[in-house]
């Protein structure tokens, strides 16, 4: 147990101690873990790791290094189009290509596999290095030669794949442009057709000359009218309207007005016709400007179907391997021995964190301030009936047991001055379950043993059975006593140990408390002093009901029973308030402990089989 620090700061010998006390499990959990790891190190196979890394970078296609690609699938572009190739070098369909290129279905690792490109997808891992463009492909197994070629193998079919994608793409584009050059050439033969038609009934020969022609024609009949119109204005102010120079003038104006609404109108015709002669001459010119354009495509086309460029290269191909990620038992086995001890040192605490018990005798003084009065072992190794346990220091006087309980008894007679000994005893604990009887039973033998006249009292009279103990069957007890209903002769009862007299609890009672507390306790303590040299009382646990404590008051001494390892201190100390300051306390017990890790107990077991040698 491992105290608060209010209460025991810890030192270095206390941890060695409590490392020592767990030595067998941080042993254990070294050995485990330790031969578990070097099993696995040694008889797995060894795995080997290869990686190579390509760059991808995103590149519109071109074509001849100017024209852009006339088909270019799903646009992507930056993360996007990354992400893409991601998922494209670890597919399905990149491992079925190296599978072909390999011949890996012939392969022994492959051959049994109804899924070769399924097996080699376990194998291939692809990652990306962060902030860059650069995959990294990852590829593990038994054999460095194989795994080796796999990776290189592996990228260069994602460079092919990307190069055969853009190549196809080339030849869709070469005969998509070849059947749009044949559409344009057909539409512009069409169109040239009928802009020459459109001359030739036009009777145009040159455009340009019969614009300039017309243009200058209009403006010599303009100076001639303004001229006449001259003239006219003159002689209107020597001549009559009806004079025949004013008549020349008048008929030769009205002459050059008749041609200048004729040529006028010659003019607007011919800009009509040079209208529709330019929507003929345009369309024959975007034809022949479309073509030629496919034309050239078409040709750069045909050249870039010859170009095996990518955006995609290696940037460090695989390199075989010279020693394996895994297993690596110079490294395994001590991270598993230093982890393994670190791990049981923390478990140890860890228990002993948990653990709110007293073990040890330095556990009984430290925490319950008890006086320790001595260990007792287990008593199921030395007997394997329970009804016969409480009488062990009678079955088996050499055993472990009965040597513990004559300690016990020695540890109780020095407690007491000779002029004060101990005559009267309560056993008691703090919860039910811990030992008292069977402390209770073994000692009133070893008294017995002693050629010391002895009576055993079950104060229990709840569910006192220590009469069963000695296939006895009583008529009266203790309960009678208190109750006036037997004398104290009649209710004792020899037992077929020598020197050991019983007095059982008696018929059940509803009240027992009540008859604990009458008057007639003491006296019967007193008759029993006078008859007998050791009284010894199994009381009821502290706890539970308050005839311990009445006991205890009424006697010389409590002696108090812990089960080693399972009572918590939490009962003990309860226990202790309660009784501590009212009756006198001789000390404790320890029962139920491991003889074997016990150097005080050892010491006695060991001495009693030396002089049984002798």
């Amino acid at each position: 147990m491992i105290p608060p620090p209010e209460v025991k700061e810890l030192t270095t010998n206390d941890y060695v101690t409590i490392l020592a006390k767990h030595i067998w499990l941080i042993f254990a959990i070294f050995v485990f873990a330790t031969g578990t790891v070097a099993f696995y190190d040694f008889s797995t196979p060894k795995k080997y790791e290869v990686k190579s890394t390509v760059i991808i970078e995103y590149d519109k296609p071109k074509i001849a290094g100017k024209v852009e690609d006339v088909y270019q699938g799903q646009a992507v572009i930056g993360r996007e189009y990354y992400l893409t190739q991601l998922n494209i070098l670890e597919s399905r369909a990149l491992a079925e290509r190296v599978v072909k290129k390999l011949e890996l279905d012939r392969d022994p690792e492959f051959i049994n596999s109804p899924d070769s490109a399924g097996q080699l997808l376990s194998m291939i891992k692809v990652s990306q290095l962060k902030f860059s463009n650069i995959a990294v492909v990852s590829v593990r197994g038994t054999s460095p030669l194989k795994i080796t070629a796999i990776a290189n193998t592996w990228t260069r079919e994602f460079i092919y794949q990307d190069i055969e994608r853009r190549v196809g793409t080339a030849k869709y584009g070469v005969s998509f442009l070849e059947s749009q050059l044949s559409d344009t050439l057909t539409k512009l033969n069409e169109a040239e057709k009928v802009l020459n038609n459109f001359l030739r009934s036009n009777k145009i020969v040159t455009v340009p000359d019969i614009e300039s022609k017309t243009e200058a024609l209009i403006e010599n009949l303009k100076a001639q009218k303004v001229q006449v119109d001259t003239q006219i204005a003159e002689a209107s102010k020597r001549y009559k309207s009806k004079h025949p120079k004013m008549l020349a003038f008048m008929s030769q104006a009205k002459s050059i007005t008749e041609k200048l609404s004729e040529e006028t109108n010659t003019r607007l015709a011919l800009q009509e016709k040079m209208a529709e002669y330019g929507i003929l001459k345009r369309k024959v010119e975007t034809y022949k400007s479309l073509y030629d354009d496919f034309l050239k495509r078409a040709k750069e086309l045909d050249v870039s179907k010859e170009l095996t460029l990518s955006s995609m290269r290696v940037l460090d191909a695989a390199v075989e391997p010279k020693s394996p990620i895994r297993p690596r038992p110079f490294t395994d086995i001590p991270i598993a021995m230093m982890g393994s001890l670190l791990f049981g040192v923390f478990l140890s605490l860890f228990f002993e964190r948990i653990d709110s018990s007293l073990k040890t005798s330095d556990d009984v003084e430290f925490y319950a301030k008890f006086a320790f009065l001595g260990y007792l072992p287990s008593a199921k190794r030395e007997v394997r009936e329970p009804k016969h346990r409480n009488l062990v220091a009678h079955i088996k006087p050499k055993s472990r047991i009965a040597e513990a309980v004559r300690n016990l008894k020695v540890s109780l007679i020095f407690s007491f001055p000779e002029d004060k000994p101990l005559r009267t005893m309560v056993i008691t604990s703090s919860i039910p379950g811990e030992g008292k009887s069977l402390i209770s039973c073994n000692l009133s033998i070893i008294f017995a043993q002693a050629k010391e006249p002895t009576i055993l009292v079950d104060a229990d009279m709840r569910k006192g059975n220590l009469h069963k103990t000695f296939d006895l069957k009583p008529k009266h007890g203790l309960s009678s006593i208190l109750a006036g209903t037997a004398s104290l002769d009649e209710a004792i009862t020899p037992t077929f140990i020598p020197n050991l007299f019983l007095l059982s609890a008696g018929p059940y009672t509803p009240n027992p408390t009540e008859l604990i507390s009458s008057e007639r306790l003491p006296n019967i303590l007193r008759e029993l002093e006078k008859k007998y040299r050791r009284v010894v009382i199994d009381s009821t646990p502290i706890l539970n009901v308050a005839e311990a404590l009445i006991l205890g008051d009424k006697c010389d001494g409590v002696v108090f029973v812990i089960k080693a390892g399972s009572t918590s201190i939490k009962y003990i100390l309860e226990a202790k308030k309660i009784i501590d300051t009212k009756v006198k306390i001789v000390g404790a017990i320890l029962n139920n402990t491991e003889a074997a890790h016990d150097r005080y107990y050892y010491h006695h077991y060991y001495y009693s089989a030396s002089r049984d040698k002798v």
